[in-house]
C-alpha cells in the first residue's frame, strides 16, 4: 500500500503546477463522496475514536483519560480514513486531467 502525503507524490499529478494540482485534487476529492467507500471511511473513523473512548473510560473514570484514549483512537481512524478517501479520489484524478483543455 502506498501512502501518499501530498499531491507532489502522486504521479499523474506531480507534473502539473501546485495551483493546477490542488484545484484536480479539490475536484477529485469531492467527486469521491459520490463512492460507499468514502462513506464508510467515515464510520470506521467514529467507530475508532468511539471504541477507543469506551476503552478509555473501562480503564478510568477520569474525562481526561477518556479523551485521551478518543483522541489516539480518532487519530488512527482518521489516518484509516484519509488512505481510504485518497485512494478512492486518485480515480476520480484521471477524470478530471481528461477534463483539462489542451
Amino acid at each position: 500500500m502506498k501512502f501518499y502525503g501530498t499531491t507532489e507524490w502522486i504521479p499523474k499529478l506531480s507534473n502539473l503546477p501546485h495551483r493546477e494540482q490542488k484545484l484536480l485534487w479539490r475536484r477529485a476529492f469531492l467527486r469521491s463522496f459520490r463512492n460507499w467507500q468514502t462513506w464508510a471511511a467515515f464510520a470506521i473513523l467514529g467507530v475508532c475514536g468511539g471504541l477507543a473512548a469506551t476503552i478509555g473510560t473501562q480503564i478510568s473514570d477520569s474525562p481526561f483519560v477518556t479523551g485521551i484514549f478518543g483522541g489516539i483512537g480518532g487519530a488512527i481512524g482518521g489516518f484509516i480514513c484519509g488512505q481510504i478517501v485518497s485512494r478512492t479520489a486518485r480515480h476520480h484524478v484521471l477524470e478530471e486531467l481528461n477534463r483539462l483543455p489542451k
